[in-house]
């Protein structure tokens, strides 16, 4: 490529560079604004920041929230988010610009990731048009600047990159397996809940685009090991926690209105709210399908693009509505998925695709682009402010205590209410006289020492959870977790039977055998694909 070439290819990302930011222009302004699940994410952050600088990576355990018990927040969470957040954190920044710079990148990786994988189907127009429609949509604002969801805006980022990924496999086998294993692993554990939602789409595209399917499937299935790290404590420890009791039919309160949703005014249905696509993206999807219709002869790959699209489009309205609610009670993974109103971010990406389709049929007609364009941002506009104003201190977050979850739902089962009330002292004797010496403690860690002429029972001021060891001497000791002493009920909390010595008592928390194999399958499956990718590129 020559000079002129570079020049106007590097004017040309600049302007997509513009188009994708303008949509967090709120996010430039000091402080921040008052998201659902800011201050939540911005506390948990910190957290998961001390667990990984003690040394536990990957971060399971919260240390410092419940009142200073500490806290399971990262068992059945996300992890890709915090561990982005954790790269800017180290550079200096603080935490709400932490939160806020991953966010902004989020959303301008979603325009461009867009962008690439739909320039790898369509001309540059209509490309352009289809990842503006990906961004500036009611609901992707709503997550950002309603809800702060950091998980499920990075996710939804990632998206195209798997459908770009799957683009390249089929332009070369060896490269394209192993970014298209990597993207899905980052989408799994950029949000679980996302990956499920979009796994179907994901595996038609595979099936019916992919040349080589047996090698597409084994790529699929490594990315999903891949991702075994957090997958295997999400779903098999989930048992532990009260995140599925808390969350028992959450999904009935959370059907969106469908008249809002398809723009139809009616009692009880709010135009205005963010929990739609868009009045520009509707009138898209009416139009594309139109085209369609009109201009179809022998279907091609496109044609079977938009089709793909518009068959899941119109899945997730349904599962939107209430004529789904049967399949909601019996379908497992659509109770993980927990709220309806998800299935718009299917509804975007579906409209992306149908918008670039449009334009690509009506041969990549420039006027009809900018009046797209134009409108899409400007009709988005009234989604792009921010309401109220949350801390901008970091010693607010640092100093954050509570659980960072709206129900309780990580918090584990079978504990007692009154176990917050037993934080005064950190290490204590319950029963029985001796004394504790040396206390040493530190986040995922507590030493110390214990003289007594008789059987002690020492409670620790630290929730319980499987991965909790005590070791004294180098033998392992039991943990009891049930225990109840006159009207103190310290069922949840870490208590030790001493029988009477000198003792050396080291409790710390680590991995579970389920972790364990999760880890191990991440490290044998990943790196030698790294390797791979190393040796395929020096070859090159």
């Amino acid at each position: 490529m020559n000079v002129r070439g570079l020049i106007s290819k590097a004017i040309f990302y600049l302007i997509l560079f513009f188009l994708c930011s303008w949509a967090i222009k709120p996010l430039l302004r000091p402080g921040f604004f008052a998201a659902h699940d800011a201050v939540w994410h911005i506390a948990r952050f910190y957290q998961f920041h001390l667990s990984f600088s003690s040394g536990q990576i990957p971060p399971r355990w919260a240390p410092t929230l419940f009142n200073g018990l500490g806290y399971p927040a990262f068992i059945v969470n996300f992890h890709l988010p915090y561990y982005l957040m954790e790269i800017i954190y180290r550079l200096g920044f603080g935490l709400v610009d932490t939160y806020k710079i991953v966010l902004g990148l989020s959303v301008i990786a979603s325009g461009f990731f867009a962008f690439l994988f739909l320039r790898s189907i369509f001309p540059t127009l209509p490309a352009i048009v289809g990842s503006l429609f990906f961004i500036y949509s009611p609901y992707r604002f709503a997550t950002l600047y309603a809800r702060g969801a950091i998980g499920e805006i990075l996710a939804i980022a990632i998206v195209p990159l798997v459908f770009l990924s799957l683009e390249l496999f089929r332009k070369d086998k060896n490269y394209g397996g192993p970014l298209f294993a990597i993207s899905l692993f980052l989408l799994i554990i950029a949000h679980p809940v996302i990956f499920l939602m979009f796994t179907p789409i994901i595996l038609l595209y595979l099936f019916l685009f992919s040349q080589t399917r047996i090698k597409s499937i084994f790529w699929f299935l490594t990315g999903c090991v891949i991702s075994s790290f957090a997958t295997l404590p999400y779903f098999f420890e989930r048992k532990y926690l009260m995140i599925d009791e808390v969350y028992k039919n959450v999904f009935l309160e959370h059907f969106p209105n469908l008249f809002a949703i398809l723009r139809i005014p009616a009692f009880g249905a709010d135009l205005g709210s963010p929990f739609q696509i868009g009045i520009v993206h509707w009138v898209i999807v009416l139009l594309s399908i139109v085209a369609f219709l009109k201009f179809r002869r022998n279907l091609n790959g496109i044609d079977k693009l938009f089709l793909i699209s518009i068959v899941f489009f119109f899945i997730g309205l349904f599962f939107m509505s209430r004529a789904s609610i049967i399949l909601w009670q019996n379908l497992p993974f659509l109770s993980i998925i927990l709220f309806p109103w998800r299935f718009l971010n299917l509804l975007v990406f579906s409209s992306a695709i149908a918008s670039a389709y449009l334009i690509f049929k009506l041969r990549n007609n420039k006027l009809l682009s900018l009046i797209l364009i134009v409108a899409v941002i400007y009709v988005s506009r009234h989604w792009w402010g921010w309401v109220g104003q949350i801390p901008n201190s970091d010693n607010y977050y640092k100093n954050y205590q509570e659980t960072t979850t709206a129900e309780g739902e990580f918090t584990p089962k079978g504990i007692s209410s009154q176990i917050t009330n037993f934080t005064s002292k950190k290490i204590e004797i319950l029963a029985g006289h001796g004394d504790i010496l040396d206390e040493r403690i530190k986040y995922n860690k507590w030493e110390f020492k214990a003289k007594t002429s008789e059987d002690i029972f020492v409670k620790l001021a630290l929730l319980y959870f499987p991965g909790w060891q005590a070791i004294d001497h180098g033998n392992k000791i039991p943990i009891i977790k049930n225990f109840t002493m006159m009207k103190n009920n310290y069922n949840g909390l870490i208590v030790l039977k001493l029988p009477a010595g000198n003792h050396q008592v080291k409790v710390a928390f680590g991995e579970t055998p389920i972790r364990l194999l999760g880890d191990y399958l991440t490290l044998i499956v990943f790196l030698p694909i790294i390797f791979r990718m190393f040796q395929l590129k020096f070859r090159r």
